[in-house]
């Protein structure tokens, strides 16, 4: 048997085991085998193909996957400084060289003992082993039995976050985002609207003193914070109309002017990030639903270099967070066109990229956060995920807190995060264009999604949810009956209904659908590889309009009823409905337009919409409703008379109504839902993993 000391190890070349402190360390059997030809070949460099070749014998894997092996072995040595490394060393195109000397040794290790995961701790001076008496045999039982009744409560199954360990830091009124925490946990950065303030504002809180502060601004709206600098500073982006602007505060004198940082290569930012060494992230990009890709900002030097890189089209990297031992970057990629969500592992020294997940096939509302250097904690909607990093393994957590938005742990490891506080569902039915006021409140339960105008003013369509199904029903408010029409597992939206007929136009599973009331039958319109977003009836119901993105490009297609088939109509164009000889359309640029039979631009009608927000087209008679969100969340409401040429248009805050609305035949009836309006909660706790609780 040939064993081998390797720094604070043991390495069993023969049967491909790793000792620390006489006990074994689990580890995959290529991340030992990797180990055992890099201690054979520790003379010289070895190479990507050599290991593809050596250690997998010729199997087909890829780059990745055996950089993802050596990563798996470097941490299981603790070997995380690229710049200085203890055990292995890498360099461009020469591949991996063993840099800690190996010895052979002639003394056996310890006994086998079960493997510890993910254990490195440092190797004890060897000390001569005595037989035991009597009394030390009683005393190490009474020992060993305290130590097993504390680990059977140290290592229970993890748990999750907690309700009943938490503390409400802050409770007011107004929504809050973008939390930030300090290392020591004592300041809470977060930008809020209080008091239904049109702008949001950066605040500042001090637990030790009880204080929020409105920090005062250069521009009207900021949207995104963090501590950087050792936390001297706050880092904060705001936004002047479409244009993003990016300052550091100074925290030891909050009334003093901040400082400006110019980028002017990159017009959209978000998210800052501090980094060590007066450095940080910040993602940017040139639009709102191009790329946006992480940036490096040196704070002293006043440099940026890119951190993330993707060659595809309409890739987004978010979310970023720095391992505690500052040494990784966590980040979400999200492929806009594939509607793919990727977690992605950086190490920082390098800029290589370690290990990547799909997490989803839709676009849902992630987060993560590090638990320590070897666990991550995933938040999607309110389900919580634990990633352990020495196997990759996703693992659910039991979550008694609910409605969490956001969630940041400090450096101690207590969680801060921000909690909604959800309002009752409101559903009103008012005049269009929208004034004041409404004409009637309706009070249909907590379970209903949506409500629309039909065809036969006797009843609306009622969507609902009950239990896991939701459900399409006629509602007829003369008598509060309801009369089932369809019921599903996945959730869905209606669109349009065709005109004088028993077609209505659904969104289910990313697709769009047809379905007949009459029979419950539905038929596919568009494919399952095409990602869709809105859809419309033409004005005889022989057709349906929708865009579809694909090769990096918005498209509209036409589906025609009679053939069962789509084909493509305009490139570049996000909006597409027949109005009289011609058409109404809305070109990528977020401009609205008359359009000819030729689908030449005969006349401007409105300009501003961003498509990467929410929005929504009503063509009712004579007249184009738009309802879209502006950069700062507030709603803008535009009624456009197309045969007098004029233009009505206000503004709302963003609890004041959604897009979950409806305008009957006329177009002078309105149904809208406003949002359950949150009341953020500021709270702390502990993450409880069944073995500690952190408060």
């Amino acid at each position: 048997m040939k064993i081998v000391d390797l720094g604070e190890f043991r390495v069993d070349i023969q049967e491909r085991r790793l000792y620390c402190q006489h006990e074994e360390l689990a580890a995959e059997p290529k991340v030992i085998e990797v180990l055992c030809y890099f201690i054979q070949h520790a003379d010289r460099f070895v190479s990507l193909q050599e290991l593809h070749q050596q250690v997998w014998q010729g199997r087909v894997v890829t780059d990745t996957a055996v950089r993802r092996t050596v990563s798996k072995l470097r941490a299981l040595l603790g070997d995380n400084d690229a710049e200085q490394p203890k055990y292995i060393r890498s360099q461009m195109k020469r591949g991996y060289q063993l840099v800690c000397p190996a010895f052979e040794s002639q003394t056996l290790p310890a006994e086998k003992v079960k493997p510890q995961h993910g254990v490195t701790p440092s190797l004890e001076a060897r000390v001569s082993v005595k037989r035991p008496g009597y009394r030390s045999i009683i005393a190490s039982g009474i020992l060993l039995t305290a130590l097993l009744s504390f680990g059977w409560l140290y290592f229970q199954p993890a748990q999750g976050l907690q309700a009943d360990l938490q503390q409400v830091i802050l409770d007011i009124p107004g929504q809050k985002a973008s939390l930030a925490v300090s290392a020591d946990g004592r300041y809470q950065a977060f930008v809020g609207r209080v008091n239904n303030s049109d702008n949001w504002q950066l605040f500042l809180y001090d637990t030790a003193t009880a204080q929020l502060t409105k920090i005062s601004t250069p521009v009207p709206h900021v949207r995104f914070v963090d501590f950087v600098a050792d936390d001297t500073l706050l880092a904060y982006v705001g936004f002047r109309a479409d244009h993003a602007e990016f300052y550091l505060q100074p925290l030891s004198n909050l009334a003093a002017a901040p400082e400006k940082i110019t980028m002017p290569d990159l017009p959209i930012l978000a998210g800052p990030l501090a980094l060590p060494d007066n450095r940080l992230l910040i993602a940017g990009g040139e639009t709102y639903n191009g790329n946006i890709h992480y940036y490096q900002y040196d704070l002293t030097q006043k440099t940026t270099r890119q951190f993330s890189y993707s060659s595809a089209v309409g890739v987004q990297d978010a979310y970023a967070r720095l391992s505690p031992d500052k040494s990784q970057i966590a980040l979400i990629r999200v492929n806009i066109a594939e509607r793919k969500l990727y977690l992605q592992l950086y190490r920082l020294a390098d800029k290589e990229l370690v290990y990547e997940r799909l997490l989803s096939n839709e676009l849902t509302d992630t987060r993560i956060a590090w638990i320590n250097n070897t666990e991550l904690l995933i938040k999607r909607n309110d389900s919580f995920e634990q990633l352990h990093l020495a196997d990759y393994k996703l693992s659910a957590l039991n979550n008694t807190v609910h409605s969490v938005k956001e969630l940041v742990l400090d450096g101690k490891g207590r969680y801060f995060a921000i909690l909604r506080k959800a309002a009752e569902q409101q559903i009103y039915k008012t005049r269009w264009p929208f004034r004041e006021g409404f004409n009637q409140h309706l009070q249909l339960g907590p379970q209903v999604l949506a409500l629309h105008f039909s065809q036969d003013h006797q009843y609306y369509w009622l969507i609902e949810q009950q239990d896991k199904q939701y459900l399409l029903s006629r509602y007829y408010p003369d008598t509060a009956q309801r009369q089932l029409v369809m019921q599903s597992e996945a959730s869905f939206t209606l669109l349009d209904q065709a005109p004088a007929s028993a077609l209505l136009l659904l969104k289910r599973n990313n697709r769009l659908e047809l379905l007949d009331v009459n029979s419950g039958m539905s038929a596919n319109v568009s494919m399952r590889t095409q990602q869709v977003d809105q859809g419309v009836f033409a004005a005889d119901g022989s057709a349906v309009y929708f865009p579809v993105f694909s090769a990096g490009q918005w498209q509209v297609m036409q589906y025609d009823l009679a053939s069962a088939s789509q084909h493509l109509l305009l490139q570049d164009y996000r909006y597409l409905e027949p109005y009289k000889e011609g058409y109404l359309g809305a070109d990528s640029g977020g401009r609205l337009w008359l359009l000819d039979k030729q689908f030449e631009q005969q006349q401007l009608l409105y300009q501003g919409i961003h498509f990467d927000l929410d929005y929504k087209f009503m063509l009712r008679k004579e007249q184009l409703s738009i309802v879209h969100r502006t950069l700062m969340s507030d709603w803008q409401l535009v009624s456009i008379d197309l045969q007098q040429h004029t233009n009505w248009q206000r503004s709302l805050p963003f609890n004041e109504f959604s897009l979950n609305f409806s305008l009957d035949a006329s177009g002078n009836e309105l149904l809208f839902f406003k949002p359950r309006v949150d009341t953020n909660q500021l709270v702390s706790g502990g993450y409880n993993f069944g073995y500690k609780s952190i408060l």
